[in-house]
């Protein structure tokens, strides 16, 4: 039980040291969590003998669920894209504090395995794995852009946040339309710098975009009303 708890200190550790000056608030939420869910499901695993690498990577994503609810709780509007985002961030953290807990509490560990255990070759494959997730998170950061606004539409049925409907050009030529909240539905601001995201969908097959800002002075092309 100590090693096993030590392993899911570590790695509640590990998932805290990325969030910088705040990982110290974190640790104690990240191994809160690992003791609560985390550490039963260990033992659970080993009711079923299920005490691989993979079978424990695997727990490691369970315990990762209530992250990725909330997460997904942000799916919606213009925070859709932070929804999977750190979603996917979680599920990759949670395959690496499963990695950590196999390592240092389950491998050759007399509660969970025998001592003479050999060492997997298989377990070469999950640092694999977890890159190949980071790897898929990194496509989906958002590309900032800029962009001129040519043309404004109001709605039909309009609502403090989406009040209008705006069309941008790029500085690269893309071409977007996006709903604008009612502090910023003025026609007044065709001709405008505007200033938005770039993302990529969760196949990786296509673009969308989101309006920031109806204001920017960051336009390679020129805009009209840009200073």
């Amino acid at each position: 039980m100590p090693r096993a708890i030590l392993a899911v200190f570590l790695a509640s550790l590990v998932i805290a040291l990325p969030f910088g000056m705040f990982w110290m608030i974190a640790l104690p939420v990240t191994f809160v969590a690992g003791l609560l869910f985390g550490l039963p499901l260990l033992f659970l695993l080993r009711t079923f003998n299920w005490v691989s690498w993979w079978h424990v990577v695997l727990a490691g994503v369970v315990t990762s669920l209530p992250y990725i609810g909330f997460y997904l709780r942000l799916n919606t509007g213009h925070t859709e894209h932070v929804g999977l985002y750190n979603s996917v961030y979680a599920v990759a953290m949670g395959m690496l504090g499963g990695l950590i807990v196999w390592v240092v509490g389950v491998f050759r560990n007399p509660t969970f395995s025998a001592a003479d255990t050999p060492f997997p070759k298989s377990v070469v494959l999950a640092p694999l794995l977890i890159a190949t997730v980071f790897n898929y998170r990194g496509k989906l950061a958002p590309e900032y852009v800029h962009g001129c606004i040519t043309d404004f539409k109001s709605v039909e049925n309009p609502t403090p946040w989406n009040h209008a409907v705006v069309t941008v050009v790029t500085d690269d030529g893309e071409t977007y339309k996006d709903g604008i909240t009612i502090g910023h539905s003025d026609p007044a601001i065709v001709g405008n710098c505007a200033w938005g995201s770039k993302k990529r969908t969760a196949t990786l097959s296509r673009y969308y975009y989101t309006l920031h800002s109806t204001q920017s002075n960051q336009c390679v092309r020129q805009c009209p009303n840009q200073k």
